[in-house]
């Protein structure tokens, strides 16, 4: 059997209903020899009661956003920050970051040494019949056309922009 002292807490959540079984059954034990036990509780209940009919006060509007403010900065605070992430990952598996790098290092100088062959070379006459090709079929661009009737129109006598 416990002693009152023990008995304080286990009271509380046996009124709240928040107590185990085996909490429970410890309370109502003490109770069966306890008198005062027996009238503390029933104060517990009471007072429960009195409070339980009694509308809340208005919560104050600088207490509010105070509230909010705090709760959102605690809630960012706890989110989730991907670099936090890796970093505790590297603290728990330092080899296998480290063996991750490598191997990802070890693939790019591969690549790199694969794909390092001789450049193409196009021959002249080939360079100059694409870009003949290209000249035919490819529309002037507003720039080019410009620069293209410029010749016309300062032998017609006079540019078409004035200073």
């Amino acid at each position: 059997m416990k002693k009152c002292d023990d008995m304080k807490d286990l009271l509380e959540a046996y009124a709240d209903r928040q107590a185990s079984l085996a909490e429970q059954k410890a309370v109502l034990s003490h109770l069966e020899s306890c008198g005062g036990c027996r009238g503390v509780l029933r104060w517990i209940a009471a007072s429960k009661a009195a409070v339980k009919g009694v509308p809340l006060p208005a919560l104050p509007a600088d207490l509010k956003r105070a509230l909010l403010a705090e709760a959102a900065r605690v809630r960012a605070a706890r989110a989730p920050n991907p670099l936090a992430r890796v970093r505790e990952f590297w603290a728990l598996r330092p080899w296998q970051v480290g063996l991750a790098f490598a191997g990802a290092a070890a693939a790019v100088v591969l690549f790199a040494r694969l794909s390092a062959g001789r450049p193409e070379v196009l021959p002249l006459d080939a360079m100059l019949a694409a870009h003949s090709e290209y000249e035919r079929t490819m529309p002037l661009s507003s720039q080019e056309q410009l620069l293209a009737e410029l010749p016309e129109r300062m032998s017609a006598g006079g540019t078409d922009h004035e200073m």
